[in-house]
């Protein structure tokens, strides 16, 4: 079995946890999540057990697309603070043994950057290659390349009489990155930030930008999963497969952070699990144990450690994201009907894992004292931090062992992967193996009772999420148990 190195990247060891900042925690009654609110929040987070703490961006933008068109990377936006703010983020965080990383979106910014001001200006501006532009071919687009927020990549810029390049909206025009005065400006930017106390930076649409061939990224995000549940469906039998080729293939060569939700996603105990009142809470603590129990670094989005669903809003107008209303008016122009074009949303709209974060059962569930930017999530009333603080039994408490196990056990961190079990049947069994000591762990990935084989001699229960025997070899729905072998 391989053993880690003496000192190894701090990344590795890790429990992360993502926050959505526009949804976390408003402070000044504007209905917006803010900077202020995250602070306030911070304790919450050291007691789930957490040392690492991701945000999606804060700079200054227009919010075209929350955020993601980014318009001075060197600004906070005002809506959720300043820059003392995030001076006092970074501090407070380090307090708590937290470190702290931003999104870093530099495949495009907004086109209300200066730079693409400038670059508009004139064909002849200096900041005319920052950007991809490129004559109209027979009046029309350069190519039938489709963005991923509307039918074409390529807007036209009447002024000049050229196309721009956006990958995603036309408000976030593609930066040229075969130009080195844009690196150069980008990598002062990152220096600058580091040199403010930031830990580093998740590298947003990553794949889009042109770069060197086989450099190295510390770990590359694991989307595999997300993906094919997505396209197929929840299938057990895919999901095993997926995760043991991906464990196997990377033990000791590479590294990937972990997680079955983000902000661009449906929420896991929805997607992947069973959200319905009987099984929720003890799937969303089944996948919570698949999370922390595998090799890589476990991303936990805000909200999942309670266990939150999907939101299933009336009306299309209630959502309030860009890359919804673009698929809606796709498959309207299909033919759907309005039921199944909202009903698709319903699944998997963006919205799912935007809803404000619920604290408590009060008014806008104590997320903010003011109109909440986006309706707050139908099941906040059982579903919210506080209920879920007071039962020893919730979904937090689990991840919270979890975490602690995690943290206990290296096998868990640094363990070689066997996969036990044999077929496509939803029981998920596997060991994690690290110097002298072994660990099972066993789940069922399904809504009925499921079989597995007996267990070997000398296992000592750790942690369940359910009070079954720890002997037996029948798994109640979305039972998960983690094992360690005493001999």
């Amino acid at each position: 079995m391989d053993s880690p190195p003496k000192t190894h990247p701090w990344w590795k060891a890790a429990v992360a946890y993502q926050v959505y900042p526009r949804s976390f925690q408003d402070s000044n009654g504007d209905g917006i999540g803010d900077l202020p609110g995250l602070i306030s929040r911070l304790d919450y987070l050291h007691t789930l057990g957490i040392d690492l703490l991701w945000i999606t961006p804060v700079y200054a933008s227009p919010q075209v697309d929350n955020g993601y068109d980014i318009s001075d990377y060197q600004a906070i936006d005002p809506t959720f603070g300043t820059l003392a703010d995030v001076d006092r983020l970074i501090a407070e965080c380090h307090q708590r043994g937290i470190r702290l990383i931003m999104d870093l979106v530099i495949n495009h910014c907004s086109a209300q950057h200066p730079w693409f001001k400038a670059a508009r200006s004139a064909r002849d501006n200096p900041y005319r290659d920052w950007f991809i532009w490129r004559d109209p071919v027979d009046g029309r687009e350069p190519n039938n390349w489709a963005s991923h927020f509307a039918p074409s990549a390529w807007t036209l810029d009447e002024a000049t009489g050229q196309y721009y390049l956006h990958t995603f909206a036309r408000e976030q025009p593609d930066l040229n990155w075969q130009h080195p005065p844009v690196r150069a400006a980008l990598h002062a930017m990152i220096r600058w930030w580091l040199a403010r106390g930031i830990d580093g930076f998740r590298l947003d649409a990553i794949s889009y930008i042109d770069k060197a061939e086989r450099r190295e990224l510390d770990m590359a995000f694991l989307f595999e999963p997300v993906s094919d549940v997505y396209a197929h469906g929840m299938q057990p039998g895919r999901l095993k497969e997926i995760l043991t080729r991906w464990q196997t293939g990377l033990h000791g060569r590479a590294w990937v952070g972990l997680g079955f939700n983000n902000h661009d996603q449906a929420r896991v105990v929805s997607a992947f699990g069973d959200d319905s009142a009987e099984h929720r809470g003890a799937s969303a603590k089944c996948f919570g144990t698949l999370l922390l129990t595998l090799q890589g670094t476990p991303f936990i989005y805000q909200g999942e450690e309670l266990g939150m669903p999907n939101v299933a809003f009336e009306h299309i107008d209630d959502y309030q994201d860009l890359n919804t209303h673009h698929r809606y008016r796709q498959n309207m122009a299909k033919g759907w009907t309005p039921e199944r074009a909202l009903a698709e949303e319903h699944a998997f709209s963006r919205d799912n894992a935007r809803t404000p974060m619920p604290w408590d059962a009060s008014t806008h569930a104590g997320f903010t004292t003011g109109t909440p930017w986006l309706a707050v999530g139908p099941s906040f009333n059982t579903v919210n931090v506080a209920t879920a603080l007071a039962d020893e039994g919730s979904v937090f408490h689990h991840y919270r062992q979890l975490i602690a196990l995690r943290k206990q056990w290296p096998a868990l961190v640094h363990g070689d992967f066997v996969r036990l079990d044999a077929d496509d049947g939803p029981v998920f069994a596997y060991s994690r193996s690290f110097d002298d000591s072994r660990l099972l762990v066993v789940m069922n990935l399904g809504s009925a009772p499921a079989s597995f084989s007996a267990l070997p001699a000398g296992c000592e229960l750790l942690l369940g999420n359910l009070p079954a025997g720890a002997a037996s070899d029948k798994l109640l729905p979305w039972e998960a148990r983690v094992y360690r072998f005493v001999d």
